[in-house]
């Protein structure tokens, strides 16, 4: 791969991007750098909302897909010292990982992971993994000028558009070959290069510690095959740099992605688009090609004029815009570390409704607040926001040791007691239930936090029993 290190260390175009990095873009991905479908994650941000909570957040896909890029040639030149990887990647390949590296967020537009939260019932989002290999095939674009992007990833890399798209749909699953799961794990993994990245991006754009805390040098010096080839690994040596990348990982989980007025406009964002998209019914198509060519901005002007007026969605956005912020404030918390084992039985008892039944108690839970408040509560005013419910599933990580009788692996959860915990203190600490309300109507039910408390476990606990399976 020599050829290859040479144009990045002899590229002429190099692109400056916090903190203080300087991204190599070799001549041959130029063009890919400005094309169109690239250029336009500039006008996406990389954590929506999150910009009401921690105003350093507005950097955005496209500063994040370049550092992306520059993470993966750092995995690159680390592992192409490794024979086992050595022997099964060439330059070609490397080429692919690259480009997937690059675009492995092309598809992303403003506010995808509200959106895609809502994948329940007769509308379902675009997932953005889908709209990305869509567009590296040349099947979809944000803009009808000059050649697809597949058409550059293959006159500019000379590499397969297919594999590309491969392995940025699906990462490092089983329906990829064993080289491009080996590949598709450095962008795909528990420790990859994106996750590398964006911890450390946010991290320094929210003005926060936590993210920055992974040892990127030693992770990489760290980096190995697993004994089946299809996998990034680690080193015993590099043992203790992924427990401390676990553990940044759910120290940004626990701090900032659900901290719990992050979680507030998240779900206010959420409740919106579900009223609009319940109103607007457009059609997948139509609807993906309209998130591809609007900023956040845009897109949230879009949500609130484009239903009835009054609706929902403009109530609960006049919070978020109109140079105002009126974010939900908390009257209830439920997770599994309480000891009060009511709020244990409470959080089990919603995880485990579906839509339907959430939206059921929505409406009781107004029922319910109404003779506390002592004035209507309009629905838009009770939000019961609940965790993703796939961000706590990492892939294991393998470690694999050198020994007299040959090399072993094993989980890194199995040597680590710092991995178990953080496994453990996801679900039982990071990982809440809350309801929300409008900002007058906590300010009504001031002094009376216990009995609204107490009001809405009951409430909850009545339902126990009665729930269906979760969407």
């Amino acid at each position: 791969m020599m050829d290859l290190w040479t144009s990045f260390d002899r590229a002429e175009r190099t692109i400056r991007i916090p903190d203080r990095q300087s991204v190599a873009v070799p001549k041959c991905f130029e063009a890919i750098v400005d094309h169109s479908d690239f250029q336009r994650l500039r006008n996406v941000r990389m954590l929506g909302p999150i910009h009401l909570v921690y105003p350093g957040a507005m950097h955005t896909r496209f500063e994040h897909s370049l550092g992306v890029f520059s993470s993966a040639a750092a995995y690159l030149r680390r592992l192409s010292f490794v024979p086992e990887f050595r022997e099964r990647v060439d330059e070609p390949d490397a080429l692919v990982l690259l480009a997937a590296a690059l675009l492995h967020d092309i598809g992303h537009y403003p506010f995808a992971h509200s959106l895609e939260a809502l994948h329940s019932g007769a509308f379902k989002a675009p997932r953005h993994e889908d709209l990305a290999a869509q567009m590296i095939l040349g099947r979809l674009s944000s803009s009808t000028h000059g050649p697809s992007l597949g058409d550059v990833i293959e006159d500019c890399l000379g590499v397969p558009r297919e594999r590309v798209a491969g392995i940025v749909e699906h990462g490092s699953s089983g329906v990829l070959g064993p080289v491009d799961r080996l590949l598709g794990s450095i962008i795909s993994s528990a420790i990859d290069c994106d996750k590398l990245d964006y911890l450390g991006r946010d991290s320094y754009h929210m003005g926060i510690p936590y993210g920055r805390m992974p040892d990127r040098e030693r992770l990489l010096a760290g980096l190995c095959v697993n004994l089946s080839g299809d996998r990034i690994a680690l080193t015993e040596k590099g043992r203790v740099s992924g427990e401390i990348f676990l553990f940044a990982r759910h120290l940004m989980f626990s701090e900032a992605y659900w901290h719990h007025t992050v979680r507030s406009a998240c779900a206010m964002v959420e409740a919106a688009m579900a009223d609009f998209l319940a109103s607007a019914r457009p059609s997948p198509d139509g609807f993906a090609a309209l998130l591809l060519g609007m900023n956040d901005e845009e897109l949230l002007e879009t949500v609130r004029r484009g239903g009835r007026p009054g609706s929902e969605a403009e109530q609960l956005l006049q919070g978020i815009t109109d140079h105002s912020r009126g974010l939900y404030k908390r009257v209830l918390t439920m997770s599994r570390e309480r000891e009060e084992t009511e709020y244990h039985r409470a959080y089990d008892v919603i995880y485990q409704m579906n839509r339907p039944e959430l939206a059921a108690l929505r409406k009781d839970v107004l029922e319910v607040l109404r003779p506390i408040v002592k004035r209507t509560i309009e629905p838009h005013e009770v939000l019961i926001d609940t965790p993703p419910r796939d961000k706590d599933k990492l892939d294991s990580i393998e470690v694999i040791f050198n020994g007299p009788d040959g090399a072993s692996a094993v989980p890194l959860e199995s040597v680590s007691r710092v991995v178990r915990g953080v496994a453990v203190d996801f679900i039982k600490v990071v990982k809440k239930i809350r309801v929300f309300v409008s900002p007058s109507v906590r300010l009504s039910l001031s002094g009376q936090e216990r009995v609204v408390e107490q009001a809405l476990l009951e409430l909850i606990l009545s339902k126990a029993g009665a729930s269906g399976e979760p969407e």
